[in-house]
């Protein structure tokens, strides 16, 4: 059994297409863990495509070996058990049981994880068990840390009983000079796995130069923007937003709001935002960060439509122009057609689609209006070319080949690596 082990939002985008090509195979039994009880896996949209579709097993790992009373009741709590019960219930009645769930997620939901499920009744023993119960041949993590959720207990588990344990990075790594804001391999905090699966080689190269292990490093391509699974996501994904009536005269824009980090000007920022929304010929919306879904600056929300809720996807379907600096999703801008603008402005790092060239990029506010405009005038120009976008993605997404099969490359990877190919 090959285990995934997801924590968030993120995470899945990047495992989904890995798990879809395991399934479409057939050749290997995998299983999907959530050890974040507090995100809803029976809401999202690709996990659902993966059960509905494949039959692909997937639950919150508390669910999949709970001996004894106490471990049926935390998984129960910490999974949301209270939450469906309050939530099916109308009346007198639901509105105490909503009541007594607000009280619960206040003072007893943070405690009877952290103190009871993760140092006491979830801990390494019981990640042996579930190991063992499994048949586990290895264990595919995100870059999660030993500290958190139960990370540390099937990292060690894993180790105690010899399966092999992989690392799959989030997003794509934008950057052309860095790995975000690290400097070191340790910052990461990461457990010591026994395998990195990097989407491409400067990724590679960058880490081992920061002192990650280069022997257990390779370079497989990013499944999330493949080929192959960028159509299975257009189904994923509904339209919405894209169908709705537009505005004569005007273009629709999307903004990809962004952390804050040191450097970032907030004065500017704003007044950029601000000038783009009063623009007589700009429809403007903003998306936050996926990670946190909440604006860097608050005060955006009073000069644009923020929008949280729809899939980054479908919001590009919906743009004429997209705007964004450090996200990987701006790589859908390009699978998608639509013109990028950088406003190198915002950004104090060097960025991949300025090194190559594949984006309309801006100094200041004034440039940013004026390239607006003439987006508005001449839909669908770009002062770069599609030569220059291909080459962006075929080392970002296909590793430097743009024949490679990047799906099958991971699943042959990581079924390589398992325990049972040893």
């Amino acid at each position: 059994m090959i285990l995934f082990v997801i924590r968030r939002f993120n995470d899945i985008d990047h495992f989904a297409p890995i798990i879809y090509k395991f399934q479409k195979q057939g050749e290997h039994e995998v299983m999907v863990l959530c050890q974040n009880p507090d995100y809803d896996i029976n809401q999202d949209l690709r996990l659902l495509y993966l059960k509905n579709h494949w039959n692909a097993d997937i639950r919150y790992v508390y669910d999949v070996h709970k001996p004894g009373l106490a471990r049926k009741m935390l998984a129960y709590a910490i999974c949301g058990g209270h939450r469906s019960l309050a939530s099916s219930r109308e009346g007198l009645l639901g509105n105490a049981l909503h009541k007594a769930e607000k009280t619960y997620e206040k003072y007893l939901h943070d405690y009877l994880f952290k103190e009871l499920t993760v140092k006491k009744y979830f801990a390494e023993n019981w990640a042996c068990e579930l190991l063992e119960k499994t048949k586990t041949s290895m264990i595919v993590f995100d870059f999660a840390k030993e500290r958190q959720y139960v990370t540390g207990a099937l990292f060690s588990a894993a180790k105690k009983l010899g399966v092999p344990t992989i690392a799959v990075p989030p997003g794509a790594m934008m950057y052309a000079d860095r790995v975000g804001k690290m400097t070191d391999f340790k910052d990461y905090e990461f457990p010591d796995y026994d395998h990195y699966q990097m989407q491409h080689h400067l990724r590679l190269d960058l880490t081992a130069k920061m002192g990650g292990p280069r022997d257990k490093m390779e370079a497989l391509g990013i499944p999330r923007f493949c080929r192959e699974w960028k159509p299975v996501l257009d189904e994923i994904i509904p339209r919405t937003i894209s169908r709705e009536k537009r505005t004569p005269g005007k273009i629709n824009v999307l903004y990809f709001d962004r952390p804050i980090t040191s450097g970032m000007d907030e004065e500017l920022t704003v007044e950029t935002i601000k000038g783009m929304a009063n623009l007589p010929f700009v429809n403007l919306i903003i998306k936050p960060h996926t990670r946190a879904n909440r604006l860097g600056y608050k005060q955006l929300a009073s000069h644009a439509r923020v929008v949280t809720e729809i899939d980054s996807l479908e919001l590009i379907r919906w743009a004429d122009v997209a705007i964004g600096t450090t996200s990987s999703i701006l790589i859908d801008v390009f699978l998608q057609g639509k013109t990028l603008v950088f406003p190198k402005y915002f950004c104090e790092y060097d960025m991949l689609v300025e090194e190559h060239g594949a984006c309309w990029k801006v100094n200041n506010p004034r440039e940013l209006f004026d390239a607006l405009e003439q987006a508005a005038k001449n839909p669908g120009a770009k002062p770069y070319s599609e030569e220059n976008v291909q080459e962006l993605l075929t080392r970002l997404v296909y590793a430097g080949d743009p024949n490679r099969d990047v799906l099958a490359e991971h699943t042959r990877f990581i079924a390589e690596k398992s325990r049972t190919a040893e």
